[in-house]
């Protein structure tokens, strides 16, 4: 609520005490609470009008030097004495528009101008939707304002709030189906795939999600292949379905395929030429996350033709024979407790046995095994940022390019921070690395923690984790979204 309007109440609510009471110090303020007005109504004594009691207990709503249980107190008296007003409607939408209202407070505006349809309450429950998870009642409440009060505008944000719900929870879910078919006058899946098509819609990757997540593969593969594309995102689900028959199932692989759409399309159709043989020789199914590497094997025919039984070999007789340090997590998706590259060969994709074979050749050169010892005293110099960045596939060999992290990060030493600039340019990478070298000895740290694990899992990508085991010595694990994680075994720092 602005200074100005939050003056004018003031005023109002003096001059009708002055009117009433004088300006006696002597004279009882009006009451805060609805039992304190049950007792003034039953003292028969010189009371203030309705509407001065209404616009003190407003004016405390909005007093954030209140404590917040005395603003509740007030709003629930004022929302007894003036519920139709709206002067009252108005000013609690005020509290909904206040980043800094606590939470109870905002709960019991909420529930209130739902449960009187207020009518502008639209821009703010599609503004508190998304926010709203840890409050099932008010979530409930804001669902069923929505499907009584239908409108095009706010498809977008009701997509985005869907994306983030469990389809396992039947009475949400039922919401959500309603809402958007009302809304759009189709059903729900026609309606999101309608969506995708149109360009003021701003959730394609919620709705790509939500599709995803419950219907068939190859059924949605078929209906979008029969739109009439219109928009940039279904032209980029179209070129994907019919070169790679993959079909994005989340908004960060929606925006990393447009990503690679729009910067390398005259690449997709040799990178395809490779998916397709890995696919009908080893059962591969195409992941955007690999379109980087399957892009530079395209143009190096001689690697292209690496099979995978080459792939396997080479690597176990290198991997096998070096030391390794045990990963200092045993994940639920690896039942034998281990990360040796022979336990876990059936699991890792023809994709995998690539990146370990470019990732061990970059880790073994003196060029790197120097840059990383350097890294390393940069590193744990550093008390309030972990290091971390990129790998990308160069002139045949995997490359590593340091990123900084987020300067706005607060995560601390043991959390790398990715930046905006990694996360775009990582759309069209091998993988990330990140190290643990907070300090020199750090076996107890050794491979990925489940929350890098987890989030290599949401975000999609691979990931090669450093670890410091003392001044001339560390060790690489590499983990992919599955899970899998494979180590690399123990190589030296170069000074």
């Amino acid at each position: 609520m602005a200074d100005e309007v939050k003056l004018q109440l003031r005023f109002a609510i003096l001059f009708a005490i002055m009117t009433v009471v004088g300006c006696s110090p002597q004279s009882i303020p009006p009451p805060t609470s609805i039992s304190q007005y049950r007792d003034m109504q039953a003292a028969h004594r010189p009371s203030y009008p309705r509407q001065t009691i209404l616009l003190h207990n407003l004016q405390r709503v909005l007093d954030r030097d209140l404590d917040t249980q005395s603003r509740i107190t007030s709003l629930k008296l004022a929302t007894e004495l003036g519920s139709e007003e709206p002067i009252v409607l108005e000013q609690l939408a005020a509290v909904l528009a206040d980043p800094k209202a606590p939470p109870q407070l905002h709960d019991e505006a909420l529930a209130f101008l739902l449960s009187k349809d207020y009518p502008e309450l639209g821009k703010y429950v599609v503004k508190v939707l998304p926010q709203s998870k840890s409050s099932q009642p008010i979530r409930g409440m804001l669902l069923e304002w929505l499907a009584r009060h239908p409108s095009a505008s706010l498809l977008s944000e009701v997509v985005k709030a869907w994306g983030d719900a469990q389809p396992t929870n039947q009475a949400e879910e039922a919401y959500f189906r309603t809402v958007v078919e009302r809304v759009t006058g189709r059903p729900w899946g026609k309606a999101l795939l309608h969506a995708l098509n149109l360009t003021g819609f701003s959730a394609r990757g919620s709705a790509i999600e939500v599709l995803a997540r419950r219907l068939p593969k190859e059924t949605l593969k078929a209906e979008i292949l029969q739109m009439n594309a219109q928009t940039e995102a279904v032209v980029v689900l179209q070129s994907f379905i019919r070169q790679f028959d993959y079909l994005p199932a989340t908004g960060t692989e929606l925006l990393a395929s447009a990503s690679v759409h729009l910067t390398t399309a005259p690449e997709l159709a040799e990178a395809a030429k490779v998916c397709e043989k890995w696919r009908r020789d080893y059962g591969y199914s195409f992941n955007i996350r690999d379109f980087h590497l399957l892009s530079r094997l395209a143009a190096r025919p001689e690697d292209a033709a690496v099979s995978r039984g080459q792939l396997v070999s080479e690597l176990s007789a290198v991997l096998l024979g070096r030391r390794h340090v045990r990963h200092w997590i045993v994940p639920a998706s690896q039942p034998d407790q281990s990360a040796r590259f022979d336990k876990q060969v059936d699991r890792l994709t023809m994709a995998d046995l690539w990146n370990l074979r470019l990732l061990n050749e970059m880790l073994s050169r003196s060029s790197i095994q120097a840059a990383l010892a350097v890294m390393a005293d940069q590193d744990r110099t550093d008390r309030l940022r972990a290091w971390g960045g990129l790998v990308f596939f160069q002139d045949g060999k995997a490359q590593a390019r340091l990123y900084p992290p987020d300067p706005q990060s607060t995560a601390g030493d043991l959390v790398y921070s990715p930046s905006g600039r990694l996360l775009a340019d990582g759309r069209d990478s091998l993988c990330r690395f990140q190290a643990h070298f907070e300090t020199v000895h750090n076996p107890v740290r050794a491979g990925p923690g489940k929350d890098e694990m987890a989030d290599a899992q949401s975000a999609n990508y691979y990931l090669l984790v450093l670890t410091s085991l003392s001044s001339s010595s560390f060790c690489a694990h590499y983990c992919n979204p599955d899970g899998v994680v494979v180590s690399l075994g123990e190589f030296p720092f170069v000074r």
